[in-house]
């Protein structure tokens, strides 16, 4: 127990035995660990196991303790200051493991450090400028002025108003050129900015887009994505290997749930499409159009007025001179021929085309079936008739 004598404290065990000797100006029990005892002598501090075994020296202007504080690291590892400046103390070992010569220490969890149990991280300042300390190792010098977890196993560092990111060891993944860097996603892909706020790309030790855009938006599709970036509200495209697929020319680049990884492109108010794959663009429509639809197995486009036709490969099927189009599925009255047994299936499909008041029937080749030159009646009848001549019906239904 404690016990004073002659203004002087120290402390006794249940026999009356002394175990602190009763020389000090305070002793007491912290509210938050009551395995030790603080003790203070002449304006210093030191501490004592409750068996009265001497755990740190009194010697410290202050003990920082407070499970609340960003100085507390548990594992009995406490920050500690002396002459102004601070440090950790070991009372387990009863060493210092970081000498009192930083303006401050702060436990690196509070700053969004990943916390490990055995491992001692801080962030530690000298003059204003902050540096990391992992375990006793030095992995940042006290050379930034701010250093920031940012998750994934990186740190983001600031200096001189720049921006760059480190790994846990120290070693530069971007470096402290930019004024903005914001990470795309898991992907080892940076966003940066430089000083006129311009945007880039950074990876792998370059910058594999200029900066140069507006700004850049990142589509990811499967397991690839592209950079789309925005220049004079133009729209071009970037692979992730840094590789321009197309200049800034378009007024809209949008994903569309299509025949595979289509985007849907306008350029000067006309619609067309691409498609991306491994890196590489190719060109399925044109952008030329003023209206795009997709179909099963086909694309419809139309140009003043008229409609054409393109695969989904981007073969042309028929060019926009058309004026009417439908499958010959729809053919009012072609069940009378053929019953519930003609089966519906992109074998059977064949499309009905007029223009110029002229009908006829093509494949989704192109390759034209009935001639362009009937009635809509009579090629709907010839093609009915075309078909009774290609095939036939039993109770197995139809084969050709």
């Amino acid at each position: 127990m404690i016990f004073e004598e002659n203004g002087k404290f120290g402390v006794c065990n249940e026999q009356g035995k002394v175990i602190i000797p009763c020389e000090y100006d305070k002793v007491f029990i912290s509210s938050y660990f009551t395995e030790y005892y603080i003790v203070e002598k002449n304006d210093k501090q030191g501490m004592f196991d409750m068996n009265g075994n001497l755990v740190m020296p009194c010697e410290y202007d202050g003990i920082y303790f407070s499970t609340s504080s960003s100085y507390y690291y548990g594992n009995d590892i406490y920050c500690v200051e002396k002459n102004g400046k601070y440090g950790l103390y070991d009372l387990k070992n009863k060493v210092e493991v970081l000498p009192c010569i930083y303006d401050d220490v702060v436990n690196a969890r509070f700053e969004g450090y990943p916390y490990g149990h055995d491992s001692i991280d801080c962030i530690v300042t000298i003059a204003g400028q902050r540096g990391l300390i992992s375990n006793g190792n030095k992995i940042l010098e006290c050379e930034y002025d701010y250093i920031c977890y940012t998750g994934d196993k990186e740190i983001k560092l600031e200096k001189d108003g720049k921006y760059g990111i480190c790994d846990m060891n120290g070693k530069i993944i971007v470096p402290i050129d930019y004024i903005f860097i914001s990470r795309c996603d898991k992907l080892a892909y940076y966003i940066v900015s430089k000083g006129d706020h311009k945007k880039g790309v950074y990876s792998n030790g370059k910058e594999i887009v200029p900066c140069e855009f507006d700004e850049i938006y990142v589509e990811k599709t499967g397991n690839q994505f592209i950079f789309i970036t925005k220049k004079e509200n133009k729209l071009g495209i970037f692979n992730e290997q840094g590789v321009m697929l197309a200049p800034n020319k378009f007024d809209k680049i949008v994903e569309v749930r299509e025949y595979g990884p289509i985007y849907r492109i306008k350029e000067n108010g006309k619609e067309g499409r691409i498609s991306i794959n491994n890196g590489e663009l190719k060109v399925i429509i044109p952008s030329e159009y003023d209206e795009v639809s997709y179909f099963k197995y086909y694309y419809t486009v139309k140009k003043e007025g008229k409609i054409g036709l393109y695969s989904c490969d981007g073969n042309q099927i028929l060019p926009c001179e058309y004026d009417y189009y439908r499958s010959v599925g729809h053919i009012s009255n072609f069940d009378q021929f053929f019953g519930d047994k003609i089966p519906f299936s992109r074998s059977y499909e064949r499309l009905l085309v007029g223009k110029e008041g002229k009908f006829g029937v093509c494949d989704l080749k192109g390759q034209v079936i009935i001639p362009i030159e009937l009635s809509k009646e009579e090629a709907e009848k010839a093609y009915c008739e075309y078909i009774i001549s290609i095939v036939t019906v039993d109770d197995g239904g139809v084969t050709v």
